[in-house]
């Protein structure tokens, strides 16, 4: 069954609960439903993932009747769809690049940090992605 293109909310009400409950989920953790329509819950979050464009964000098992939504921590790659039409990916590619053609990138780090010019979120992306590059 191919997902959904509009959004209905009529359509989500049964996991319109879960829905608030993993916007507090913090990342790295996981929201576990035990119920009989695991299965059917299952593709409505695929469904719901996929048409607000959060799907890179979340990964959903079924195992029996327990249904495990997990929230993914971000990554440059994760976020990228999300993004896109903002102008926040650009930016944080800006970012990494500069600080792996800096010759002091950690002061370069801690000015960033200190001027709160980007969110603390964004900042740990950044340094993930310019670890995973850099092999930090």
């Amino acid at each position: 069954m191919p997902y959904s293109t509009e959004y209905s909310e009529e359509k989500y009400k049964d996991i319109e609960g879960y829905l608030a409950q993993l916007e507090l989920l913090e990342e790295g953790k996981v929201l576990s439903i035990l119920t009989e329509k695991a299965e059917h819950l299952r593709w409505l979050f695929y469904d719901y993932f996929n048409i607000t464009d959060t799907s890179g964000s979340f990964k959903v098992i079924v195992f029996n009747n327990l249904l495990i939504v997990g929230k993914k921590k971000p990554t440059l790659s994760n976020i990228t769809s999300v993004t896109k039409e903002r102008g926040i990916t650009k930016e944080l590619d800006s970012l990494i690049q500069q600080l792996i053609a800096s010759s002091t990138p950690r002061s370069l780090i801690a000015l960033l940090a200190v001027d709160e010019s980007i969110s603390p979120t964004a900042l740990s992306i950044v340094l993930a992605e310019y670890g995973r590059v850099m092999g930090d």
